[in-house]
């Protein structure tokens, strides 16, 4: 094991630890939380600024009545018309003003220009409203920090918390926009004051008609700095230390949970694989491994080691097979040999030429069976490549073949059946060790029928491959065995016993499947092989 690799407890720790900080460094970075504090600002100055503007409106209203019972006229047309874009809702009905600001696409304008003289003195009726409103004004303005002025119609203060009584702010921008009926609010740049501790970089500005009917009789214009983003971080310091400690417990236990679920299994994981390398028996999955993949992990190893085991004994079997199957013709070479070099043997020439015959014989034999290995380990290592080929042509073609050879062999077919997914040399590799199979082992009348369709097999389309033969069939006893490589009950007659494990082997490498089918009359056996999609 490398010693420089992290720790997967390591690796998840810190990503969550990342994970974790990413809100609070979105906070510095974007400015987000500013933003909140703008709008916050600006939903206290719209609250003030309505129920300043609501005080003026009904103070407005009590002197025209003043007015009205001192024989005094006033004009109905009184203000401002108001805008038809900016009409009110009728009365009692909810009607808020969102704070929409948002420092990050909002303009910041410069600093408000200073008020002028106005060109008309102030109307009286504001004036006396606005004497009356004034003590709440001025009274308020030390606890929230506002700046607020009342405005008549014509653009003139008619009451302030600051100094510009009596003078005209038509010059700013959001002035002439209320006095047509418009809720405005916008941002500009703030003048340094040393004696409030506030270090924000703007100053938010809200101005309020005050509308009674379809005329605007003035306007409210207030402003406030925000709480600049570390003050605003400091007075939430506590909550922000619970929410990061609540985090840091979410993300420790998040990481325990992890590890048991990921870690431990991983663990066992691994000393199941060196068990199984140091030839261990074979593994059996997890039984609690956390996760779907190392679930899948787990059964692939434990299937792989299965394998190893199942592969380890069928090398066995075949070495011993091998050895089988090349003792007695070696046995045989090996005696004739020995005569052969007897200077005292007195032999005949047609001994001699017997015993050459046998020697050629066995020497046939182990050629014979040296290619059938050839072809059962071609067999066990061939995969599919892409090459198809049409199965009827394939019958036809053997049918073709060995009736010219006078073999009594017939073909049926359900139609156009389609292609395999395997190379034409192999499917007759297939079909004729099956066909010498049946010629081999029967009677010499014995009749082979092949017959080809399509069926279904857990939803997909397979074309199957019948090969019978009327002859006395197979044994129960020898039925599960007749695939296993150099079983054979005809070892006398030359038969090598491989032929039909060569088959199973071309068939399962193809992605098929071969059975022996028992309630046949006689030797049948089926093939079954993926359809290619046409």
């Amino acid at each position: 094991m490398k010693l420089g690799r992290p720790r997967l407890r390591s690796i998840l720790l810190v990503v969550n630890l990342v994970v974790l900080l990413l809100p609070l460094g979105g906070i510095a970075v974007f400015r987000l939380y500013e933003t909140e504090l703008v709008k916050q600002t600006e939903a206290s100055l719209i609250g003030q600024g309505t129920l300043v503007a609501s005080m003026f409106r009904v103070e407005m209203a009590r002197q025209f009545d003043l007015a009205l019972d001192q024989g005094e006229a006033w004009d109905l047309a009184y203000g401002n018309p108001l805008d038809p874009q900016f009409t009110p809702r009728e009365k009692d009905v909810y009607d808020p003003i969102p704070p929409r600001l948002d420092i990050a696409t909002e303009p910041i304008l410069p600093q408000g220009r200073d008020a002028v003289p106005p060109q008309h003195p102030p109307d009286i009726f504001a004036k006396a409203a606005g004497d009356a409103i004034m003590p709440v004004i001025i009274s308020s303005r030390n606890t929230t920090l506002t700046g607020t002025r009342v405005l008549d119609y014509q653009g003139t203060v008619v009451a302030s918390s600051g100094t510009e009584m009596n003078e005209s702010l038509l010059v700013r921008e959001e002035v002439p926009r209320a006095l047509k009926g418009e809720h405005v609010s916008l941002l500009r740049e703030r003048e340094q004051d040393p004696s409030i501790g506030r270090q924000s970089r703007v100053r938010v500005f809200v101005a309020i008609p005050v509308i009674y009917g379809n005329r605007v009789w003035g306007a409210v214009v207030l402003s406030r700095t925000p709480l600049d983003l570390n003050k605003g971080l400091y007075l939430i310091r506590w909550h922000l230390l619970e929410a990061g400690a609540i985090l840091l417990g979410v993300v420790l236990l998040v990481t325990t949970l992890t590890t048991l679920a990921i870690s431990r299994p991983m663990k066992r994981l691994v000393r199941q694989a060196e068990q199984v390398a140091s030839g261990g028996e074979g593994a059996a999955p997890l039984k609690h491994p956390g996760t779907r993949e190392v679930a899948q992990l787990s059964e692939a190893l434990s299937g792989m080691a299965a394998t190893l085991s199942q592969r380890a004994e069928q090398t066995r079997v075949f070495a011993n097979n091998v050895s089988h199957g090349f003792k007695t013709p070696l046995t045989s070479l090996s005696a004739s040999v020995e005569l052969l070099r007897d200077p005292d043997l007195d032999m005949s020439d047609e001994e001699r030429a017997r015993f050459l015959e046998m020697m050629e014989s066995d020497i046939t034999r182990l050629d014979h069976l040296v290619k059938r290995l050839m072809e059962l380990a071609k067999a066990d290592t061939t995969e599919r490549k892409g090459e198809t080929v049409d199965a009827i042509l394939v019958l036809e073609s053997l049918e073709e073949k060995y009736r010219n050879q006078g073999r009594d062999i017939s073909v049926s077919h359900s139609g156009n059946i389609g292609k395999v997914g395997m190379a034409r040399e192999s499917l007759e590799s297939i079909l004729v060790n099956l066909l010498e199979n049946a010629w081999f082992h029967g009677p010499e009348d014995v009749q082979v029928c092949m017959e080809a369709g399509v069926d279904f097999e857990d939803e997909e389309e397979r074309v199957v491959i019948r090969v019978s033969d009327n002859g006395p069939g197979i044994s129960p006893g020898n039925a599960s065995r007749v695939f296993n490589p150099f079983f054979t009950t005809a070892a006398q007659s030359g038969g090598s016993g491989m032929g039909l494990s060569i088959v199973a082997s071309l068939v399962k490498s193809h992605g098929g499947a071969i059975t022996l089918d028992q309630d046949a009359p006689g030797a049948c056996f089926v093939i079954s092989l993926p359809r290619m999609p046409a």
